[in-house]
């Protein structure tokens, strides 16, 4: 049984397109993914140590692409390294290893990655190959894990938002070509655009293809994924303007303490002077009193002293409260003078007596 469905293959394998053409591996999806093959893939894959380079190689690629589709993907890269050595050397062969990295996800080794999926674009030059390396840039810089710099990020962002504007001009009517730009152009900030072309990949998207379902769930993940980096970020950045005023208002609170530390501050030393002066005063009185039954020149003498140190008293008083001011400066030497003549002239009084 398994052979009459074999031969039928092989024939089908006759008169293949260029393998560096996007018809090439249509063609051989077409074929291994017709029900009626599908159930012999690992009679297939069996095959391809007996045949020739010319048969084996596509029979090769035809296993990995239904190990792909079915999700198999230790299966397809189990395939791809058993068979490097041999069929390496086809310019194909890399568009084909390059495709198991969309499956198997995040890559230490990104940078090797995506450029050997540039290299392979630019080798192929097809719709499939340019729209492979821009989905392998999405995948790698949607997963926070990467260890790009700015400039290395900015740079692939840039080169895969031109090739998948290569594969759309190629082919502007497949669907999956404005996800992958809409999954890209996001990355770049431009969350409302990458929100349009995901919308628009959904309304491009086959009703008629049996995948339909699938296709369209993965659109509306991205589509969803898309939407939740624009709210992040649109916290963040509320975040960050609240965090601005909440810090300018720490900042207007803290320079308010900081003036009613000082006016309660300068309160009490006015307190403490006024007290001075009162008590000062009520003393200067109790013994200028006192003075004035043994000596009336005396206790007048006295008064005199003490004027001169309530005058010097409130002068420094009212350097306190306003501060030095230079225009004022032959006031200052005037009080002085009088608080100088004042003081000594009554002790001197005071001592002749």
């Amino acid at each position: 049984m398994f052979e009459s469905v074999y031969q039928e293959i092989v024939e089908n394998l006759k008169d293949l397109p260029d393998e560096m053409t996007r018809a090439f591996e249509e063609k051989l999806t077409n074929i291994i993914m017709n029900p009626k093959y599908t159930q012999d893939v690992y009679n297939l894959e069996q095959r391809i140590d007996v045949e020739e380079d010319q048969i084996a190689y596509p029979l090769f690629l035809m296993c990995s692409i239904y190990y792909r589709r079915a999700k198999d993907h230790g299966k397809q890269e189990r395939l791809i390294y058993k068979y490097k050595k041999r069929f390496e050397h086809h310019p194909s062969f890399m568009h084909f290893h390059t495709l198991s990295y969309v499956d198997v996800g995040y890559h230490a080794k990104w940078r090797d990655m995506l450029a050997l999926a540039k290299e392979n674009s630019m080798n192929m030059q097809h719709n499939g190959a340019y729209h492979l390396f821009a989905e392998l840039v999405a995948m790698t810089f949607e997963d926070a894990h990467h260890d790009a710099t700015e400039s290395e990020f900015a740079y692939w962002i840039h080169e895969a938002k031109k090739a998948v504007d290569l594969a759309i001009m190629g082919n502007p009517n497949y669907a999956k070509y404005y996800c992958t730009k809409g999954r890209v152009v996001s990355l770049m900030g431009q969350t409302d655009e990458a929100q349009q072309l995901i919308r628009l990949a959904i309304e491009k998207e086959d009703s008629m293809k049996k995948d339909y379902t699938l296709r369209i769930g993965n659109y509306q993940y991205y589509l969803l994924k898309v939407q939740s980096f624009a709210d992040r970020e649109q916290l963040k950045n509320e975040i960050a303007l609240h965090k601005d005023s909440i810090q300018e208002a720490i900042v207007d609170v803290h320079n308010r303490a900081e003036s009613i530390d000082k006016s309660l501050m300068r309160n009490l030393e006015y307190l403490g002077i006024f007290s001075g002066i009162i008590s000062f005063t009520m003393g200067a009185i109790n013994i200028s009193s006192a003075l004035a039954s043994v000596s009336f020149v005396g206790a007048a003498a006295l008064i005199v002293v003490l004027f001169g140190v309530l005058v010097g008293v409130f002068a420094m008083f009212d350097l306190i409260i306003h501060g030095y001011k230079r225009e004022n400066k032959v006031l200052y030497i005037i009080v002085c003078a009088v608080v100088l003549i004042t003081v000594v002239g009554g002790f001197g009084v005071c001592f002749l007596i």
